[in-house]
């Protein structure tokens, strides 16, 4: 079991995978380096802040994927069972951490290029099992379909014990 840090700002893809020495994608998009290998039980940290505009797609069953540092937009958890009916939610912000680690990393595919007419769009395909997404605010849906099915998530049936924490979808179609 291996811990990975990814950062969108890093300058290539062919670091070590260190916080000193980051990757710039998440195994399992588009542009990610190849020789970048997951295993079960490996542990992918992408940097708070992160933006992304490809779609990720799970590589390996067991794989932790969660946020790393401060940065980004924090997620905010509506609290609306708490408040009396008829009223405004308060929103409160979940910090992991507090102080070392929050908001978010993000995959943001309402412009992506790689749409394809008449093919299925996800933002996150998860096609393996025992996965964990933590920190991350998928942004997609029908903006980011061109035709075919939307999913912003889309879980493949085979992909049991999936978990979400800190988990925000905007844009969702399907």
């Amino acid at each position: 079991m291996a811990t990975y840090v990814v950062n969108s700002a890093a300058a290539n893809d062919n670091g070590a995978g260190t916080a000193g020495d980051p990757w710039k994608y998440v195994p399992g998009m588009a542009s990610a380096n190849g020789a970048h290998t997951l295993t079960s039980g490996d542990t992918v940290e992408v940097v708070n802040g992160s933006e992304f505009t490809q779609r990720l797609t799970t590589v390996a069953d067991n794989i932790l994927y969660r946020g790393r540092g401060i940065g980004g937009t924090s997620i905010v958890v509506n609290t609306q069972d708490s408040e009396p009916a008829g009223s405004i939610a308060t929103e409160h912000t979940y910090v992991r951490t507090d102080g070392v680690n929050t908001g978010s990393w993000q995959i943001d595919l309402t412009g992506a290029s790689e749409r394809t007419s008449g093919a299925d769009e996800y933002c996150l395909w998860v096609q393996h099992s025992g996965c964990t997404f933590e920190d991350i605010e998928i942004i997609g849906g029908a903006e980011a379909q061109v035709s075919g099915n939307a999913h912003t998530v889309y879980l493949e049936p085979d992909a049991t014990s999936t978990t979400f924490n800190r988990f925000l979808v905007t844009g969702s179609a399907g």
